[in-house]
């Protein structure tokens, strides 16, 4: 299995709404794309926040 793997960097204390975000507008329209998620993985510590999403690539 190919596993991608997508890294954003946010500014220190935006995590929690950038998720917010991403649950209420941006998952439903990579879903059908990247299929199943693998795992959703966060770090907040200074001076920035890094949130990573991992999913198959579908073949």
């Amino acid at each position: 299995m190919i596993v991608e793997e997508r890294i954003y960097s946010l500014e220190v204390g935006t995590a929690t709404e950038y998720l917010r975000l991403y649950e209420a507008e941006g998952l439903a329209i990579q879903r059908p794309i990247l299929g199943r998620m693998v795992g959703y993985f966060s770090t907040e510590i200074a001076p920035c926040t890094r949130s990573s999403t991992c999913g198959p690539i579908r073949t």
